[in-house]
């Protein structure tokens, strides 16, 4: 296989790999946001905002969530 052949065939898997964004907390919760802004529903207005980034939204996040989408990304791609 080519090197172009070999790029061109990557760069089709890739775009099939889902990018994931968050806009809660490091913890996954929108407590700091609620807090300020009690009557927003910010479930909704973060898919929105990462909808609109052209992310995928993951309302389920910890610290180290999208080490794990990393690792996920690479064998999809293998």
């Amino acid at each position: 296989m080519s090197c172009n052949q070999f790029q061109s065939l990557f760069l089709l898997q890739l775009k099939d790999v889902p990018i994931y964004g968050k806009m809660a907390g490091a913890v996954g919760n929108y407590n700091a946001h609620i807090s300020a802004y009690p009557d927003v529903q910010w479930d909704t207005i973060a898919d929105q905002f990462v909808s609109g980034l052209g992310l995928q939204l993951n309302p389920y996040v910890t610290q180290v969530g999208m080490q794990g989408f990393a690792c996920t990304d690479v064998l999809a791609v293998n």
